[in-house]
Formats: structure tokens, C-alpha cells, sequence
């Protein structure tokens, strides 16, 4: 399915490609809804949930000469911020002062409109930090009183020479919160990427914190070509010449499969579509992938061999240890996916598969590669979920489960585990578990997980759990109703 680059704003996941937040199963019948569209569920009953408006911020915010203004309440800025706040924390190649705004918007403002204070902010911040672009991020407040922010841009446009664009993200309108990341870089293709004039050799490597950037940029260097990160630290004027480069390629493939294919259907640039480069089998068949569009294979299989040679060693001794553990795994769309293979390669036995929504496609109308892996792969057929940051949901899969460990990306989760005396590795860092090196790190932190109990053995002595014993006892499926 083709991406339509011409409409203002990006069609949001559940539309474009039949995302849900709400499934409960197994492997297998992922899979099989995976070749025919998922078919979604309802609760009944929700905790929670995930905003794409935050998301959309917050990525918007990684570029460093560019300024982003969130028109809303003070609460939705805040999200905003966070995420910024979180994704600061780990960069290692530059620091930059974020230009993040928020408008602020009350009571009065829902009532009688707050385009004129929008306007006053925007032409504050284009005067006073001279930003090389400008992002105004709606909210569920603007988007429910219909503010006009379409002819405010085009107002600023005619007044200043640098893309500005509103970001049509609010949280009412997508229930899958990476629906805010395709709403900016559905928003980067049209405002910031040039025609390309000529090809470099540059990849362009969509990631989330860099926290590796020397060690692949080493690797790639082997290849013959610069890696160019986004969106972390990236500049407008980097991301005017992404059109340029000579493949694009990804860490996670729900992160990058919108600007992935909307830069391969409008200017040719290849996108890999492969399993992601967690583990070993992973790295090999991405990395691989990658020589082979660079016309670099030999160079990319001494890079392996090398890779295998100093780290293979540790990980088959690693392997030893953690062979035989039985494991809940709860993450992202993509990373759940690409976690529970590196787990199994070693050689521990997944119980259940959480992850936060799901794809039955990606852009490109091909199942996510990672899916279609394990279902052809798995030596056992385990359970799977998909729910969205719903703790209840969580807490009985742990409950019912009783692993030995417990793998989450996001930390609120992993209190849920050690509060049942359970050992949680918490999966922040991306290129933790990341081709051969992070493979040895992630087995290494198993290890010392389940041998240093002592934490979990304190914190389950003294903590009193949420759930009384009538609510563990009953079917969490109950809360489910067809879509």
C-alpha cells in the first residue's frame, strides 16, 4: 500500500494499516491475522493509554536547530517535554538547548479561541531564536474548538524564509501513539526534504538515541558510507538531503517504516526490509541486507566474521547460564518481536509476548518481518497480547505466567514483576541485545538479574499489591469484546 504523500496530514496507522491495540492469543494466530488484517478487539475496560501528540513532540524536538510549539494545555507541553527530556539524557555527540514552547491554553481559551496568543508566541519565537524551522503541534483542546492553524502557517510563511508546518497529531485521533511519529515525518518529507542533486554516499539510519553512533559508524565506514542519525541530533539541513543518500535503513521497523517508504515511493531511495539488528541472526541478515543494496558484500562478511570472532566466544559461555529460563517479554510493536528471537537464540523459552499495538502490515503491504520470522521459527508456539501500556494486563500475564524473568522497554512495567519477586530487566537503550556485542551484554545483565535476587526478595517482603486475590482469579480475556 502506498503512502499518500499528498494529503496535509498522514492517515493514522488504524486507517492506513489496520493497527490495533487490542488482541489476545497466541504466535500462530498473530501471524495468520498478520496475512489477512488483524482483526481487533475492544475493552470494555481501560487503564490507560499512550498519546501520539507527546511523540510527535518530542521527535520534532531532537532536530537542534529547529523549534517546536505545542498549542495546547500546559499538560500536553509537559508530555512533550519529557520525552525530551528523557532522549537528552543519552546523547553523546553534541548538546543543544531544545527550543520547546507551549501556548498554554485554558479554560477561556477552549471557549473563545487562542489563535491570536498562538500567533504572538510563534513571531516571539522566530525573532528572538532565529530557528531554521518551525513546528506547531496541535492538541485534543485546538483540534475539538477548530482552530485554524493551516492559515496561521501560511501567514508566518509569507513573513519568514525558513518550512513552517503545523503537525496534526492530537491524541483523540489515534489510539497507536506512533501514529504521532508518522505525523512528523509525513510532515519532514513535505516541508524539509529537497529534490535530491546528487547521490552521496550516505545511509540514512533512523534510530532513537544513538547511543552506539561511533561503533556503527566504524562498521559502516568498513562499507564505504557515513551514517546519517535521525532523529536524534540530526539538523534541518541534514534532513533537506535525505533524498541524497543511497539506502535508508532502521533500528526499529515500527519507528521507521513511514519515512522509510515515503522516501523510497517519492524520490527511489531503498529501504531495507529485513528483520532488525537485534542478536545475532539479526545483525547478520540486516547488515548483510545492507551490503548487498551498497554493492559491498565481502567487505560486510570480514566485518561479521570479526564481529563473530571477539564476541561469539563469550556469548556460547554466556548461553550456558541463561539456557533453560522461561521469560514474559512486554515492549514496543517491533521490539517485542525482535527481543523474543534474541532471547530464544539464548536459549530461553518464551512464555508470552506482550507488545503495545500491533501491525498487520507495514507501509509497503508486507508483514513486519520480525513477525513473519518467529512464526516460521519459533521452536514453541507461545502466548501473545497486544495492549497498550495497560498495567492490569501486565501485571496477570506476569501473574499467570510466573516467569523467571521478566523483559520490558518501559520501566513502570518492571515494577510489576519485582513486586512478584521476579528479577525485570528493563530494555531502554536500544542497542542493548543489538548484533553480536549487544548480545553479550544483554546475557551478561540476564545472568547477574537472576543471580542477585535480593532486591526483588525485599521489595515483594514489603510491598502490598493492588490486585486482590478474586481479581488474579479471574479470565482477563472477559474484558474483551469484538470491534
Amino acid at each position: 500500500m502506498s503512502i499518500n504523500l499528498d494529503l496535509k496530514d498522514a492517515v493514522i496507522r488504524e486507517a492506513r494499516l489496520g493497527s490495533t491495540v487490542c488482541w489476545d492469543g497466541d504466535l500462530h494466530g498473530i501471524s495468520q491475522c498478520g496475512s489477512c488484517g488483524a482483526r481487533g478487539k475492544e475493552r470494555k475496560f481501560s487503564q490507560g493509554g499512550m498519546c501520539p501528540n507527546g511523540c510527535a513532540a518530542g521527535n520534532l524536538t531532537n532536530i537542534r536547530d529547529a523549534a517546536v510549539i505545542m498549542h495546547g494545555p500546559s499538560g500536553c507541553s509537559h508530555v512533550g517535554n519529557a520525552t525530551v527530556g528523557r532522549q537528552a539524557a543519552a546523547r553523546i555527540s553534541a548538546r543543544y538547548e531544545a527550543v520547546s514552547y507551549g501556548d498554554d491554553m485554558n479554560e477561556d481559551d477552549t471557549i473563545f479561541g487562542s489563535i491570536e496568543n498562538l500567533r504572538e508566541l510563534a513571531v516571539h519565537v522566530l525573532e528572538t531564536r532565529e530557528p531554521k524551522a518551525l513546528f506547531i503541534v496541535n492538541s485534543c483542546a485546538s483540534a475539538v474548538i477548530g482552530e485554524d492553524i493551516d492559515s496561521l502557517v501560511l501567514e508566518l510563511r509569507q513573513s519568514y524564509d525558513i518550512p513552517i508546518d503545523n503537525v496534526n497529531c492530537e491524541g483523540f485521533k489515534s489510539q497507536v501513539w506512533f501514529s504521532g511519529v508518522d505525523a512528523v515525518f509525513h510532515s519532514l518529507v513535505n516541508t524539509l526534504v529537497k529534490e535530491p542533486k546528487e547521490k552521496r554516499d550516505v545511509v540514512n539510519f533512523i534510530n532513537f538515541f544513538e547511543s552506539e553512533r561511533k561503533y556503527l559508524s566504524e562498521i559502516f565506514g568498513r562499507l564505504g558510507v557515513k551514517l546519517q542519525f535521525l532523529m536524534t541530533n540530526s539538523t534541518v539541513d541534514e534532513i533537506g538531503h535525505l533524498a541524497e543518500a543511497r539506502a535508508t535503513v532502521t533500528i526499529c521497523s515500527t519507528l521507521g517504516t513511514y519515512l522509510g517508504h515515503a522516501l523510497e515511493q517519492k524520490y527511489g531511495v531503498p529501504f531495507l526490509k529485513t528483520i532488525n539488528p537485534m542478536g545475532m541472526t539479526g545483525f547478520d541478515t540486516w547488515f548483510m541486507g545492507i551490503a548487498k543494496l551498497l554493492n559491498k558484500e565481502d567487505e560486510a562478511r570480514e566485518v561479521i566474521e570479526e564481529e563473530r570472532a571477539k564476541y561469539l566466544p563469550g556469548i556460547m559461555a554466556a548461553k550456558k547460564k541463561t539456557e533453560g529460563l522461561r521469560a514474559v517479554v512486554a515492549m514496543g510493536a517491533g521490539y517485542s518481536w525482535e527481543m523474543a528471537r534474541v532471547l530464544q537464540e539464548l536459549g530461553i523459552e518464551i512464555l508470552s509476548l506482550s507488545s503495545g499495538h500491533y501491525d498487520p502490515r507495514q507501509d509497503g503491504d508486507n508483514i513486519p518481518p520480525a513477525i513473519e520470522f518467529m512464526c516460521r521459527n519459533s521452536p514453541n508456539n507461545f502466548a501473545a497480547n497486544v495492549s497498550d501500556n495497560q498495567n492490569f494486563e501486565v501485571f496477570n500475564i506476569i501473574h499467570r505466567h510466573k516467569p523467571d524473568i521478566f523483559f520490558s522497554r518501559h520501566p513502570g512495567f518492571t515494577v510489576w514483576a519485582t513486586k512478584q519477586h521476579i528479577p525485570a530487566v528493563y530494555v531502554g537503550d536500544e542497542y542493548l541485545a543489538m548484533g553480536y556485542k549487544g548480545t553479550l551484554a544483554l546475557a551478561n545483565m540476564i545472568i547477574d538479574s537472576v543471580t542477585n535476587r535480593s532486591f526483588e526478595e525485599n521489595l515483594a517482603a514489603h510491598a502490598k499489591l493492588p490486585y486482590t486475590s478474586w481479581w488474579l482469579e479471574q479470565d482477563h480475556t472477559a474484558i474483551y469484546k469484538e470491534a
